[in-house]
């Protein structure tokens, strides 16, 4: 679980938005706002927001250690991080400033389609009930950090940190629940097959099982389709 006090500083500028497979797709009704929002896993979200300062502990060490190239790029990722909730608050004003517009020109009369706008609005400002907007596009920043993720599992599986594994491995699942709930529901299937392995492996990392980086790739491998088949 997320360490409260810095979640909350971070959603005091940045606004935040439980696990569901994206099903739950929150379109307005009546007129349809312009953006369709849906519900993220809140332990999920709650490795989301934990993930830049993560990014951040790792551009001081490698900054430490004389390694500015990867110092740059883990400040680079924390920041893209902190766009995409720019995205979502974005995506929230654009909805607001869209019914507001409606309603003094007497095309929104319906206090239920007002209502939806309203609700998902302040709905980006609570990490108890995170919204995300939906995006079957070409954003893949949920899986590229899963990725990241895996590789360190792997690192910590040579060093024999089973421990660290499994804690990389989840913060790798995290990821991808959050890249599934955001995708088409034709291609969740393979993201959910993916996140049950990764949680066998994890749990066999935690119990002290040995886990072999090939069983990693093998696994991690059904999401990387399922990104292939998303774009």
């Amino acid at each position: 679980m997320f360490k409260h006090k810095s979640a909350v500083a971070m959603l005091a500028l940045l606004g935040a938005a439980s696990w569901s497979w994206g099903d739950d797709v929150k379109p307005s009704s009546a007129a349809k706002a312009p953006h369709q929002w849906v519900s993220v896993d809140q332990d999920a979200w709650a490795v989301f927001l934990e993930a830049p300062e993560y990014h951040f502990a790792k551009a001081r060490e490698s900054l430490a250690a004389k390694d500015p190239r990867t110092a740059a790029a883990q400040i680079r990722e924390g920041a893209m991080l902190l766009r995409f909730q720019a995205k979502r608050l974005d995506a929230a004003v654009s909805d607001l400033n869209t019914v507001a517009q409606e309603v003094s020109t007497g095309k929104v009369t319906s206090g239920d389609h007002l209502d939806a706008v309203l609700t998902n609005a302040n709905k980006t400002l609570d990490y108890r009930e995170p919204l995300v907007p939906y995006a079957e596009g070409t954003d893949q920043m949920f899986f590229d950090d899963s990725q990241y993720h895996i590789t360190q599992a792997k690192t910590k599986l040579m060093s024999k940190d089973n421990a660290g594994a499994a804690a990389e491995i989840r913060k790798a699942i995290a990821f991808l629940k959050l890249e599934a709930a955001q995708s088409r529901r034709d291609v969740k299937s393979g993201f959910k097959s993916a996140i049950n392995d990764l949680e066998t492996l994890a749990k066999k990392a935690e119990s002290g099982t040995e886990v072999a980086a090939k069983d990693l790739d093998q696994s991690f491998g059904k999401a990387r389709k399922t990104i292939s088949d998303k774009l």
